[in-house]
């Protein structure tokens, strides 16, 4: 993938699939600091109601931050869903469960075909996000 961004060399068009508002706010803002583009879903409802309209656009440069546990559709149903449509949509696995609830994740999504960028444990670290954003190239 060919990423560009004023400050990194690499723009990207950031998903970022997040329940938590004070999480979603410095998420965000940190990413587009760095000259990303982000599009927050508060859901995984919200935001599987709109992956038809990312399958028909063909996304590119594109990469998924979820977290799994969220309400009405949490981030096994998201992954389900990616499958299902066949997306290949690069993702960054973040929760605050233990690593064996990580894996289990990260082995659904290599079942479907979603490549996995990195996981990540709650808090996040803003500058290890970055990286693994930044690494997608």
């Amino acid at each position: 993938m060919a990423f560009q961004s004023t400050r990194t060399g690499f723009i990207v068009k950031i998903l970022l699939v997040e329940d938590l508002e004070a999480d979603a706010i410095l998420l965000s803002d940190a990413l587009s600091a760095v000259g990303h583009s982000v599009e927050h879903y508060v859901n995984g409802r919200e935001f599987c109601d709109k992956l038809q309209n990312l399958v028909s656009a063909n996304p590119t440069s594109t990469v998924l931050v979820l977290d799994l546990i969220m309400p009405e559709k949490d981030g096994y149903e998201v992954i389900r869903e990616i499958g299902n449509v066949g997306l290949k949509l690069p993702t960054i696995l973040m929760t605050a469960q233990d690593g064996d609830y990580l894996s289990t994740f990260e082995l659904l999504s290599e079942a479907f075909g979603i490549p996995i960028l990195a996981h990540f444990r709650k808090p996040v670290k803003i500058s290890e996000l970055i990286a693994a954003i930044s690494d997608a190239r």
